[in-house]
């Protein structure tokens, strides 16, 4: 969505052109060519031709409806959902729907109190309106700290998380899905994180600073219904709780389990 070091803006994109040319060479720039030389004093001086600028097309706009539902739950009304970068924003209703029209933008950043922001991108192939409404789910916050831990489950319907698209770390690498994120607050610098799950599927653990870099990642083996994972002294504000590949290959959850996570 903006370029990275903005919290919360899942788009990085930086473009620089450079144009060099050596004394005495063709340089190739902006649609004409400088001269190989300079005139002698027999020739008559030249300038070459400037093309006049095309101009900037106008992005095509398309209309986007959907609906937004908690993760597990039921719709989300009150959702703020707005292009990015800013121009049209629009509030879901009580059954979570909404509607934007004369969209150019290609990203939607979907934002409520008390869930995880989350984002919607418009697929390059996908025609204006096709498909219907789109549907979104949305994460409830989850925060861990040395006095309360967090108890929830992990069922198919969750988030995935990943670094491929840096949502929760953008250095180390991460594949959790389904999977739950989960903030420590106050911050700590370090510490020991103990998982207990109930369910066949072996759970992960990855911790670290969010838009930063997985600072530990522990994964528990089949049949083990529990692991720790000691964070070494560093920033520590995200924890992802979820199912981690095996063997290069992601894992299939054969069943809602429930988990406890805490931190000393």
């Amino acid at each position: 969505m903006n370029a990275r070091g903005t919290r919360g803006s899942p788009l990085r994109a930086f473009a620089f052109y450079v144009c060099v040319g050596a004394l005495g060479s063709s340089l190739a720039c902006e649609g004409f060519d400088v001269p190989p030389t300079a005139p002698s004093a027999q020739q008559s001086p030249t300038t070459a031709p400037v093309p006049a600028p095309n101009p900037t097309p106008t992005p095509s706009s398309y209309s986007v409806s959907g609906n937004v539902r908690e993760v597990n739950g039921a719709p989300l009304s009150g959702v703020a959902v707005r292009t990015n970068p800013p121009g049209g924003a629009v509030t879901t209703d009580s059954t979570g729907a909404f509607s934007l029209e004369n969209v150019t933008q290609s990203v939607l950043v979907l934002e409520k109190d008390g869930f995880r922001f989350t984002y919607w991108r418009k697929p390059q192939d996908s025609a204006l309106n096709a498909g219907g409404p789109i549907s979104i789910k949305m994460q409830p916050l989850f925060t861990l700290s040395l006095a309360s831990g967090v108890s929830s489950v992990i069922s198919a319907d969750d988030l995935s998380y990943s670094s491929e698209h840096e949502d929760s770390f953008w250095d180390g690498t991460y594949s959790c899905a389904p999977c739950k994120e989960i903030r420590v607050r106050p911050i700590a610098t370090g510490g020991r994180l103990r998982l207990r799950w109930t369910g066949p599927t072996p759970l992960d653990l990855w911790a670290g600073a969010y838009y930063g870099g997985v600072t530990a990642h522990a994964a528990g083996a089949e049949g083990e219904t529990e692991l720790v994972l000691d964070v070494p002294l560093g920033t520590l504000d995200t924890v992802l709780v979820g199912v981690g590949p095996r063997n290069g290959a992601p894992q299939t959850l054969a069943a809602t389990e429930s988990f406890s996570l805490t931190m000393r």
